[in-house]
């Protein structure tokens, strides 16, 4: 279990299995009256911004993007192929890019 970097409150869990994608569950602490703590819950992504949900290094290469760019302009250049792909992926999930059927990708934050 870590803390989520950009927001102390939440922690990822990380179950990492040879051979598959990992895919890590976000959870907060859930604190009733009197401070005591009652569990944990799990936190979905639209209940974050994207900007609090990338690692440091994903900070780095979106702030690296251009405002419009296709994925072959950047891939490898500006950021490593897997990593511009992992980062794209996270950027739909929370709808902060958006990509036209040209193939030409847009930031929208």
């Amino acid at each position: 279990m870590d803390i989520h970097p950009g927001n102390d409150e939440i922690r990822v869990v990380n179950g990492v299995v040879r051979g598959r994608d990992m895919h890590p569950i976000l959870i907060r602490s859930v604190v009733h009256a009197g401070d005591q703590l009652a569990g944990f819950e799990q936190v979905t992504p639209d209940q974050m911004d994207l900007l609090a949900a990338l690692t440091k290094k994903q900070k780095q290469y979106w702030d690296q993007l251009p405002r419009e760019f296709r994925f072959e302009e950047v891939a490898d250049r500006s950021v490593p192929r897997s990593s511009l792909s992992r980062l794209l992926s996270r950027a739909k999930q929370f709808g902060t890019i958006e990509q036209k059927p040209d193939g030409t990708f847009t930031k929208l934050i």
